[in-house]
């Protein structure tokens, strides 16, 4: 059979389209050669049977078919009893990518790259949702756990980014229901990555008491497997989740101790998540003196890794810390809080400080002003 009809047909586990890359590992074996692939491929793009369209930012060409010539494709992968070797080969590449862009910048990096390489690896994902999806169902319906746990903690930090947070907390969780009620035998580390990404993902769906069980758990396997990187990112983001709560003991006790290991492992991701929370803490405690110091020790962290999103958001923290402690001491000097009922504007509105409202205003807190960056602390950090 002609190498063309061969291609053609492997082609076919691909959805949303594929790179040169991604076809040369997926659809080459036994008479199909990665080398080949480049021109056979030009030969079916002649025969108007894949598509190829350069991609955006210089990123090479992309390939694809119509999605009736796909169907027809699959139809017959499916009748040469080739499909299962080809779904394997095409799971194993893009938990491979999923994996490499985590480890690269992923939840326990500790963020190496500026916010603008970051992107880059989170476009080149979001290029490849669609067989990133499709490799999630694979292994769901082939029952392989601790293949899924593996990709969705791969993907978890990719899903916070993106906002894919209803998506996400359902394969995470999808997974980790398995794994429990399942005799997997899966790898204590592949599920605690997981349950980290669960955790975080449901926090944003407002599900504060599942998210701090499944943190909880992930922080307890962390510890037993003596991973501080691992231990580094729950603490941290258990902290930010407590002080949602209203516990800020507990809060202040564990981003302590996330900073802690954050700034022993030269993880700016965990620190900055730490710092924001002890702000806020201090910012809460009246103690506005340090929390403008906390919030300037994160906002040095953005200005480092040249993160846009993130000095945005605590440099308003940070003003806003500095601006309540000015008025404080104003009404301080003059024996009684007469500056406290002068009033501010935001937004187009006024309020009196003396207010609930007004310092609300001031701090960032309710109605009155608000920074429009989406995901909370952990959101800018890139």
């Amino acid at each position: 059979m002609g190498e063309e009809q061969i291609l053609f047909r492997r082609l076919s586990v691909f959805v949303g389209g594929f790179s040169l890359e991604a076809a040369e590992a997926v659809s080459a074996s036994g008479s199909i050669v990665a080398k080949n692939v480049l021109e056979i491929l030009g030969r079916l793009v002649e025969q108007s049977l894949v598509v190829a369209k350069p991609e955006a930012k210089g990123n090479g060409v992309r390939y694809g078919m119509l999605e009736p010539v796909r169907q027809y494709s699959w139809e017959k992968l499916e009748e040469s009893g080739e499909a299962e070797d080809a779904q394997r080969r095409h799971f194993a590449y893009f938990l491979a990518l999923a994996e490499k862009a985590d480890l690269i910048y992923g939840l326990l990096t500790g963020v190496k790259l500026t916010g603008a390489e970051g992107e880059a690896w989170m476009d080149r994902l979001e290029r490849e949702y669609h067989n990133l999806r499709t490799s999630s169902s694979w292994a769901k319906e082939r029952g392989d756990v601790e293949a899924g746990l593996r990709l969705v903690g791969a993907l978890s930090w990719f899903w916070w980014m993106r906002e894919y947070f209803g998506e996400g907390r359902n394969w995470t969780e999808g997974f980790l229901e398995k794994a429990a009620h399942g005799d997997c035998g899966c790898v204590d580390r592949a599920r605690a990555k997981a349950l980290l990404g669960a955790g975080m993902l449901t926090f944003r769906h407002g599900d504060l008491l599942r998210s701090t069980a499944l943190l909880e758990e992930g922080l307890v396997t962390y510890r037993r497997l003596g991973d501080q990187a691992g231990t580094a990112a729950t603490v941290a983001m258990l902290g930010y989740v407590r002080r949602a709560q209203g516990d800020l003991d507990r809060a202040e006790e564990l981003s302590k101790e996330g900073l802690h290991l954050s700034r022993l492992l030269e993880d700016n991701r965990s620190a900055t998540i730490s710092l924001n929370t002890l702000g806020h803490i201090a910012r809460r405690q009246g103690d506005l003196a340090r929390a403008t110091d906390l919030f300037g020790e994160a906002l040095a962290l953005f200005e480092e890794r040249e993160n846009r999103r993130g000095l945005l958001l605590v440099q308003s923290w940070r003003r806003s810390a500095r601006t309540w402690r000015t008025w404080t001491r104003l009404g301080a000097a003059r024996g009684k809080p007469q500056a406290l009922r002068s009033t501010t504007r935001h937004g187009g509105s006024s309020f009196r400080l003396d207010q609930p409202r007004g310092r609300s205003a001031l701090l960032g807190r309710g109605g009155a002003r608000r920074v429009p960056v989406r995901g909370g602390p952990a959101q800018g950090i890139r």
